[in-house]
């Protein structure tokens, strides 16, 4: 904005070269800036103006960002119309920034379509009630994505809840409650809102690293198979308690409940063991589950005979368009990967493209299985293969090589191999069978490879062989 725009009766404290209120500004000066007539229109679209009473910037192109009280945001508020308007909450006394939204009048809020509510200080932050006064106004009515991480008592979850079964954020399509103390009487309050239909156009729930235990789990598994759920994409329940009991109830869900559009199920860090995996398997055979992308079972107690379970879906042609698979940290052994390579055979797994298999006591024989089993076009379109923290040698490394030589896994990019017990000869036939493929160096004597476990001295070049980020 140059200086012969803006009109002559603009704050002198607004510096109109950057967009800044200068930082000895009064609030009422920043107020008139944020309501003043011809301004409006002129700045707002800037990507950033910077308010010297917030503790963070103020994005005005799509984002408030809220760092402490400011009575005059309400006028700011009111000035974005016609423009989503994407609320984060970070510092700061939330209660007061809500007490303001509950005195809004509808046509300020309704363009506002995503609240995070994430404080940095969980000990100091009482804003849940504002919250709920604010939803009772309906001044969020439009919100279609919130994520709550505040850690919400039983009271107040039993309230909010109140609120959603009374209509309010009726167009919510994400709802994210990570790390929010959530436990089995609450899930049962939202398992209730869920059956009742009041969330209809759902596409993304996430419960994680909540306290959902068996009971939590078969509310949750019920408010699923009345059907009420029919647009959920996302599934989020990772480090909760779950075990049998979900996938026992979720089994019993008729195919034609379980929404189609289902692409991602994300059950990491849970207590999903063999016989979780047999119902779990029954429930991903379902036709209804064909669409999914990408399912995360790392670190679950999941062994050879869960493995064998899971197998038996790719078997039947089940999953066939999955491209994320996350089994780390689990105990499927040779033997389990050995049914894994059956599969292979028939699978191909052409949709295939990020593998984990890391941290699951894996040696030269599960290995050598595998890599025997890659015909010519196995798994192509694999990019990322991650083997690390397991127990396999020059033998397994070497018939990994073999099975690259004879074209499988050829878009391979990325190959996390650490901390193993590969030797120099393993690194050479793999980095052989790459060298025409990739230009990155890396050696197992770098900064990058200080923790690996390989006992190799050579130098390779190869796009990811030894290295030991541990990236899902």
């Amino acid at each position: 904005m140059s200086d012969e725009s803006v009109p002559a009766s603009a704050p002198a404290q607004f510096n109109t070269t950057n967009a800044r209120v200068e930082p000895d500004a009064s609030e009422s000066t920043i107020l008139s800036v944020l309501t003043h007539p011809d301004l409006y229109g002129r700045f707002w679209g800037k990507d950033e103006l910077v308010l010297p009473k917030f503790e963070n910037s103020v994005r005005f192109w799509n984002t408030i960002w809220y760092g402490g009280p400011l009575p005059c945001v309400n006028k700011a508020i009111s000035r974005f119309r016609r423009r989503p308007v994407r609320l984060i909450l970070r510092r700061g006394e939330h209660s007061a920034f809500y007490d303001i939204l509950s005195r809004q009048d509808p046509d300020h809020t309704c363009h506002i379509t995503s609240l995070l509510d994430v404080p940095e200080d969980k000990n100091a932050h009482c804003g849940m009630q504002g919250l709920l006064k604010v939803l009772n106004t309906r001044a969020l009515d439009n919100v279609k994505y919130l994520y709550l991480n505040v850690g919400i008592s039983n009271q107040d979850f039993q309230e909010f809840t109140r609120a959603l079964s009374s209509g309010a954020l009726g167009k919510l399509t994400a709802l994210l409650l990570m790390g929010n103390g959530i436990d089995d009487t609450d899930v049962e309050e939202l398992a209730r809102v869920l059956s009742n239909g009041y969330l209809r156009s759902l596409t993304e729930l996430n419960l994680g690293y909540n306290k959902l235990g068996e009971a939590g789990a078969r509310h949750l598994a019920y408010a699923l198979s009345v059907g009420a759920l029919k647009e959920l994409e996302i599934l989020n329940l990772e480090s909760n308690h779950i075990c049998h009991p979900f996938t026992e109830e979720l089994a019993r869900v008729p195919s034609y409940n379980i929404s189609t559009r289902l692409q991602e199920l994300h059950l990491s860090r849970n207590r999903i063991a063999d016989t979780s995996m047999r119902r779990l398997a029954d429930v991903l055979s379902k036709e209804a589950f064909n669409g999914l992308r990408h399912l995360d079972l790392y670190k679950n107690e999941i062994g050879p005979t869960g493995m064998r379970e899971l197998a038996r879906v790719f078997l039947s042609g089940g999953l066939n368009q999955l491209t994320h698979l996350n089994l780390g940290s689990n105990e499927i052994g040779d033997e389990g990967l050995r049914d894994l390579g059956d599969a292979l055979i028939t699978a191909g797994w052409q949709s295939m493209q990020v593998l984990c298999l890391s941290s699951n006591n894996l040696g030269d024989e599960g290995l050598t299985a595998m890599a025997n089993a890659m015909p010519s076009g196995a798994m192509a379109n694999l990019r990322v293969l991650r083997l690390y923290d397991n127990k396999i040698g020059d033998q397994g490394a070497r018939a990994l090589a073999s099975a690259l030589s004879r074209g499988a896994l050829s878009h391979l990019e990325v190959l996390n191999i650490s901390e193993n017990n590969i030797g120099d000869a393993g690194v050479i036939d793999l980095a052989q069978e790459k060298s025409n493929e990739t230009r990155n160096t890396v050696s197992s004597q770098s900064p990058m490879l200080s923790r690996s476990r390989n006992t190799s001295n050579a130098r390779v070049t190869l796009a990811c062989i030894v290295g030991n980020r541990r990236v899902w």
